[in-house]
This record gives structure tokens, C-alpha cells and sequence, in this order.
């Protein structure tokens, strides 16, 4: 090989190599849907909580109209 092009093809590897480990710190496709479900699961317990939460608070809204309506001074 020639001498030039011996350092054509060497640059060029140390190029495709930059590449290779820029590509290779990147999450992949898969780690990022993982990642996208995980949060969603995640956002999906914290809404059904709040349901929960909201139930909670119209019982509890409920049990204390009924106090009051049992307990006529309380009006």
C-alpha cells in the first residue's frame, strides 16, 4: 500500500471507531421504550392514587354531612 493511503484508511477507521463509541454511549431503542413504559406505569399508579385519594376525601365529605345532619346543632 502506499504510504497515503495507508493514512486515508487509518483516519478513516479512527472515525468509524468515534462513531462506534459515540453510538454505542447512546441509550438504544429499546432502554427508551423500556424507560417511556416504566414512566408511564409510573404515572399510571400516581393517577389511579389520586382517584383513590379523591374517593377518600367525597367519603370522608359524606360521613361528616351525616354527622352534621345526625346532630341537628351542628347546622
Amino acid at each position: 500500500m502506499e504510504p497515503d493511503l495507508t493514512d486515508i484508511i487509518a483516519r478513516s477507521n479512527a472515525e468509524e471507531v468515534e462513531r462506534a463509541k459515540d453510538a454505542a454511549a447512546q441509550p438504544s431503542t429499546i432502554e427508551t421504550i423500556g424507560d417511556t413504559a416504566t414512566q408511564l406505569d409510573s404515572l399510571g399508579q400516581i393517577v389511579e392514587l389520586g382517584g383513590v385519594v379523591m374517593s377518600g376525601l367525597r367519603v370522608t365529605g359524606e360521613c361528616i354531612a351525616a354527622v352534621c345532619d345526625a346532630i341537628p346543632n351542628l347546622d
